[in-house]
């Protein structure tokens, strides 16, 4: 591909050639560079620990140059502030769905764009030349603010149908590119397994780290070890709370107990899911999650949650945590998260009956979405936008009509190279058993690989 250097929409339908249109880039006017980067330093005595805040937006300055009509050279320059306003207009009203880019590509290379924040132009002076256009002829000095990154102009779909809602994994390779890709859209749809419509869902994307083979997202909590008034029911830890009503230790399952070898291949941050229930419609009781390690006295709790007459499984928010708990550092041992374990402690409020624990699942929290008032069914998904300001849209539908859900989104971008999908997805929560085993979907993804100056691919 030929050298390119130009302003366009979205579409490609409205473009403004600086290399060749009227007004012209004057060579040597024009350096570009890499986005900086923020960060927050904790210091210490000898240095400082430096946390990454985001890349900083980039200011390009570069002269042009009109040598034609003035007719032609003051519609190049308004060819130029029609852009610019353009891009005003987006940023200063949601409304407005055009975006404009600067685009760029050497001798070569394949296109890339990055998105325009605000500009201006202005008139240097020479002999000869000035804005009263005296001898046909003007040199304009446009300086723009831009997005830190470049991204494709076109995007790149993937998809992986009958995922389970029950921790269900979507491998993702190949993904190119020097900083995390742009999600523009994802989509669960309906698959080809279920008893009813998915209400809420929890999706999380977790980079490869030190592997993915052992990795396992989905912990039965029956491999686990089991304590005060607890123990084995049915597939699931039941716990009775016939001698200790009060809020303590019921069971733990460590790495170990879940996967068998590779064990750093748990490394990562999750939010734990809990599929739950009691035992009668009378019974209510309180839950807390402590995560440390297997011997080890201390464990950080998370705060309580409360189970109030659900006799049907459903999936419960437990809390964050990070395997390890300090981190990793270069030349740990191989199973350093071999022994981390999930402590699950319970107290009975009310009731005749006790608690079923069944699973864990651990959604990955490093990139992560939560969507919550939809109804997927077939041809109805759920959806999250993430725009070209990088502004995130969630959504869904209610029957055929499309509409708004609740929802949040954390670092929402696809991790360069390989990754794991994980999702978890329950009906109604008012319904008996809101969360089925059986229940799969379809997934979708758009996404636009994003670069800090060259393309790679």
């Amino acid at each position: 591909m030929a050298d390119v250097l130009r302003l366009a929409d979205i579409s490609q339908g409205t473009t403004v050639d600086l290399l060749s249109g009227t007004m012209q880039l004057i060579d040597n006017t024009w350096m570009t560079q890499t986005p900086g980067e923020e960060y927050d330093y904790n210091k210490v005595p000898f240095g400082a620990v430096p946390s990454f805040k985001n890349f900083s937006a980039v200011q390009e300055t570069m002269d042009l140059l009109g040598n034609d009509t003035s007719v032609n050279v003051r519609s190049g320059v308004n060819s130029i502030e029609d852009v610019l306003e353009g891009a005003r207009l987006y940023h200063s009203n949601e409304l407005h769905e055009t975006s404009y880019w600067l685009e760029w590509n050497a001798d070569g290379e394949s296109a890339k764009r990055s998105l325009l924040y605000t500009g201006a132009m202005q008139y240097p002076l020479s002999v000869g030349v000035n804005q009263f256009l005296p001898n046909n002829r003007l040199v304009g000095r446009l300086t723009m603010t831009r997005h830190p990154l470049w991204e494709t102009t076109t995007a790149t779909t993937i998809s992986s149908s009958g995922v389970s809602c029950s921790g269900g994994m979507w491998q993702i390779t190949g993904v190119p590119g020097t900083a995390p890709a742009r999600l523009s859209s994802f989509s669960a749809d309906w698959g080809t397994g279920g008893s009813s419509d998915i209400a809420e869902l929890w999706v999380g994307i977790r980079p490869d780290y030190y592997g993915r083979s052992g990795f396992d997202p989905v912990w039965p909590v029956e491999n686990g070890t089991a304590a005060t008034d607890t123990s084995v029911s049915s597939g699931a830890m039941y716990t009775t709370f016939a001698t200790d009503e009060t809020m303590t230790k019921r069971f733990e399952v460590s790495v170990d107990d879940v996967i068998s070898s590779d064990y750093n291949h748990m490394i990562g941050r999750y939010l734990v899911l809990a599929r739950a229930k009691v035992a009668a419609a009378d019974t209510v009781v309180g839950v807390q999650m402590a995560a440390g390690y297997i011997s080890a006295g201390f464990r950080t709790p998370s705060a309580a949650r409360y189970i109030d007459g659900k006799t049907g499984y459903h999936l419960l928010e437990l809390g964050y945590i990070q395997i390890p708990s300090a981190g990793v550092y270069y030349g740990q041992p191989a199973d350093a998260a071999r022994r981390y374990c999930i402590e699950l402690r319970a107290e009975h409020i009310e009731g005749t009956q006790g608690l079923y624990i069944d699973s864990f699942y651990l959604i990955p929290s490093e990139h992560f979405l939560y969507i919550n008032g939809v109804s997927v069914v077939t041809n109805n998904p759920a959806w999250a936008v993430v725009k070209e300001n990088d502004a995130v849209h969630i959504g869904g539908y209610w029957g055929a009509y499309q509409a708004n859900a609740v929802g949040s989104a954390i670092d929402w971008y696809l991790p360069v190279g390989a990754s794991v999908l994980v999702i978890a997805g329950q009906d109604d929560i008012a319904e008996a058993a809101p969360h089925s085993l059986t229940n799969n979907l379809d997934l979708s993804i758009d996404y636009y690989p994003r670069w800090r100056s060259f393309r790679d691919s």
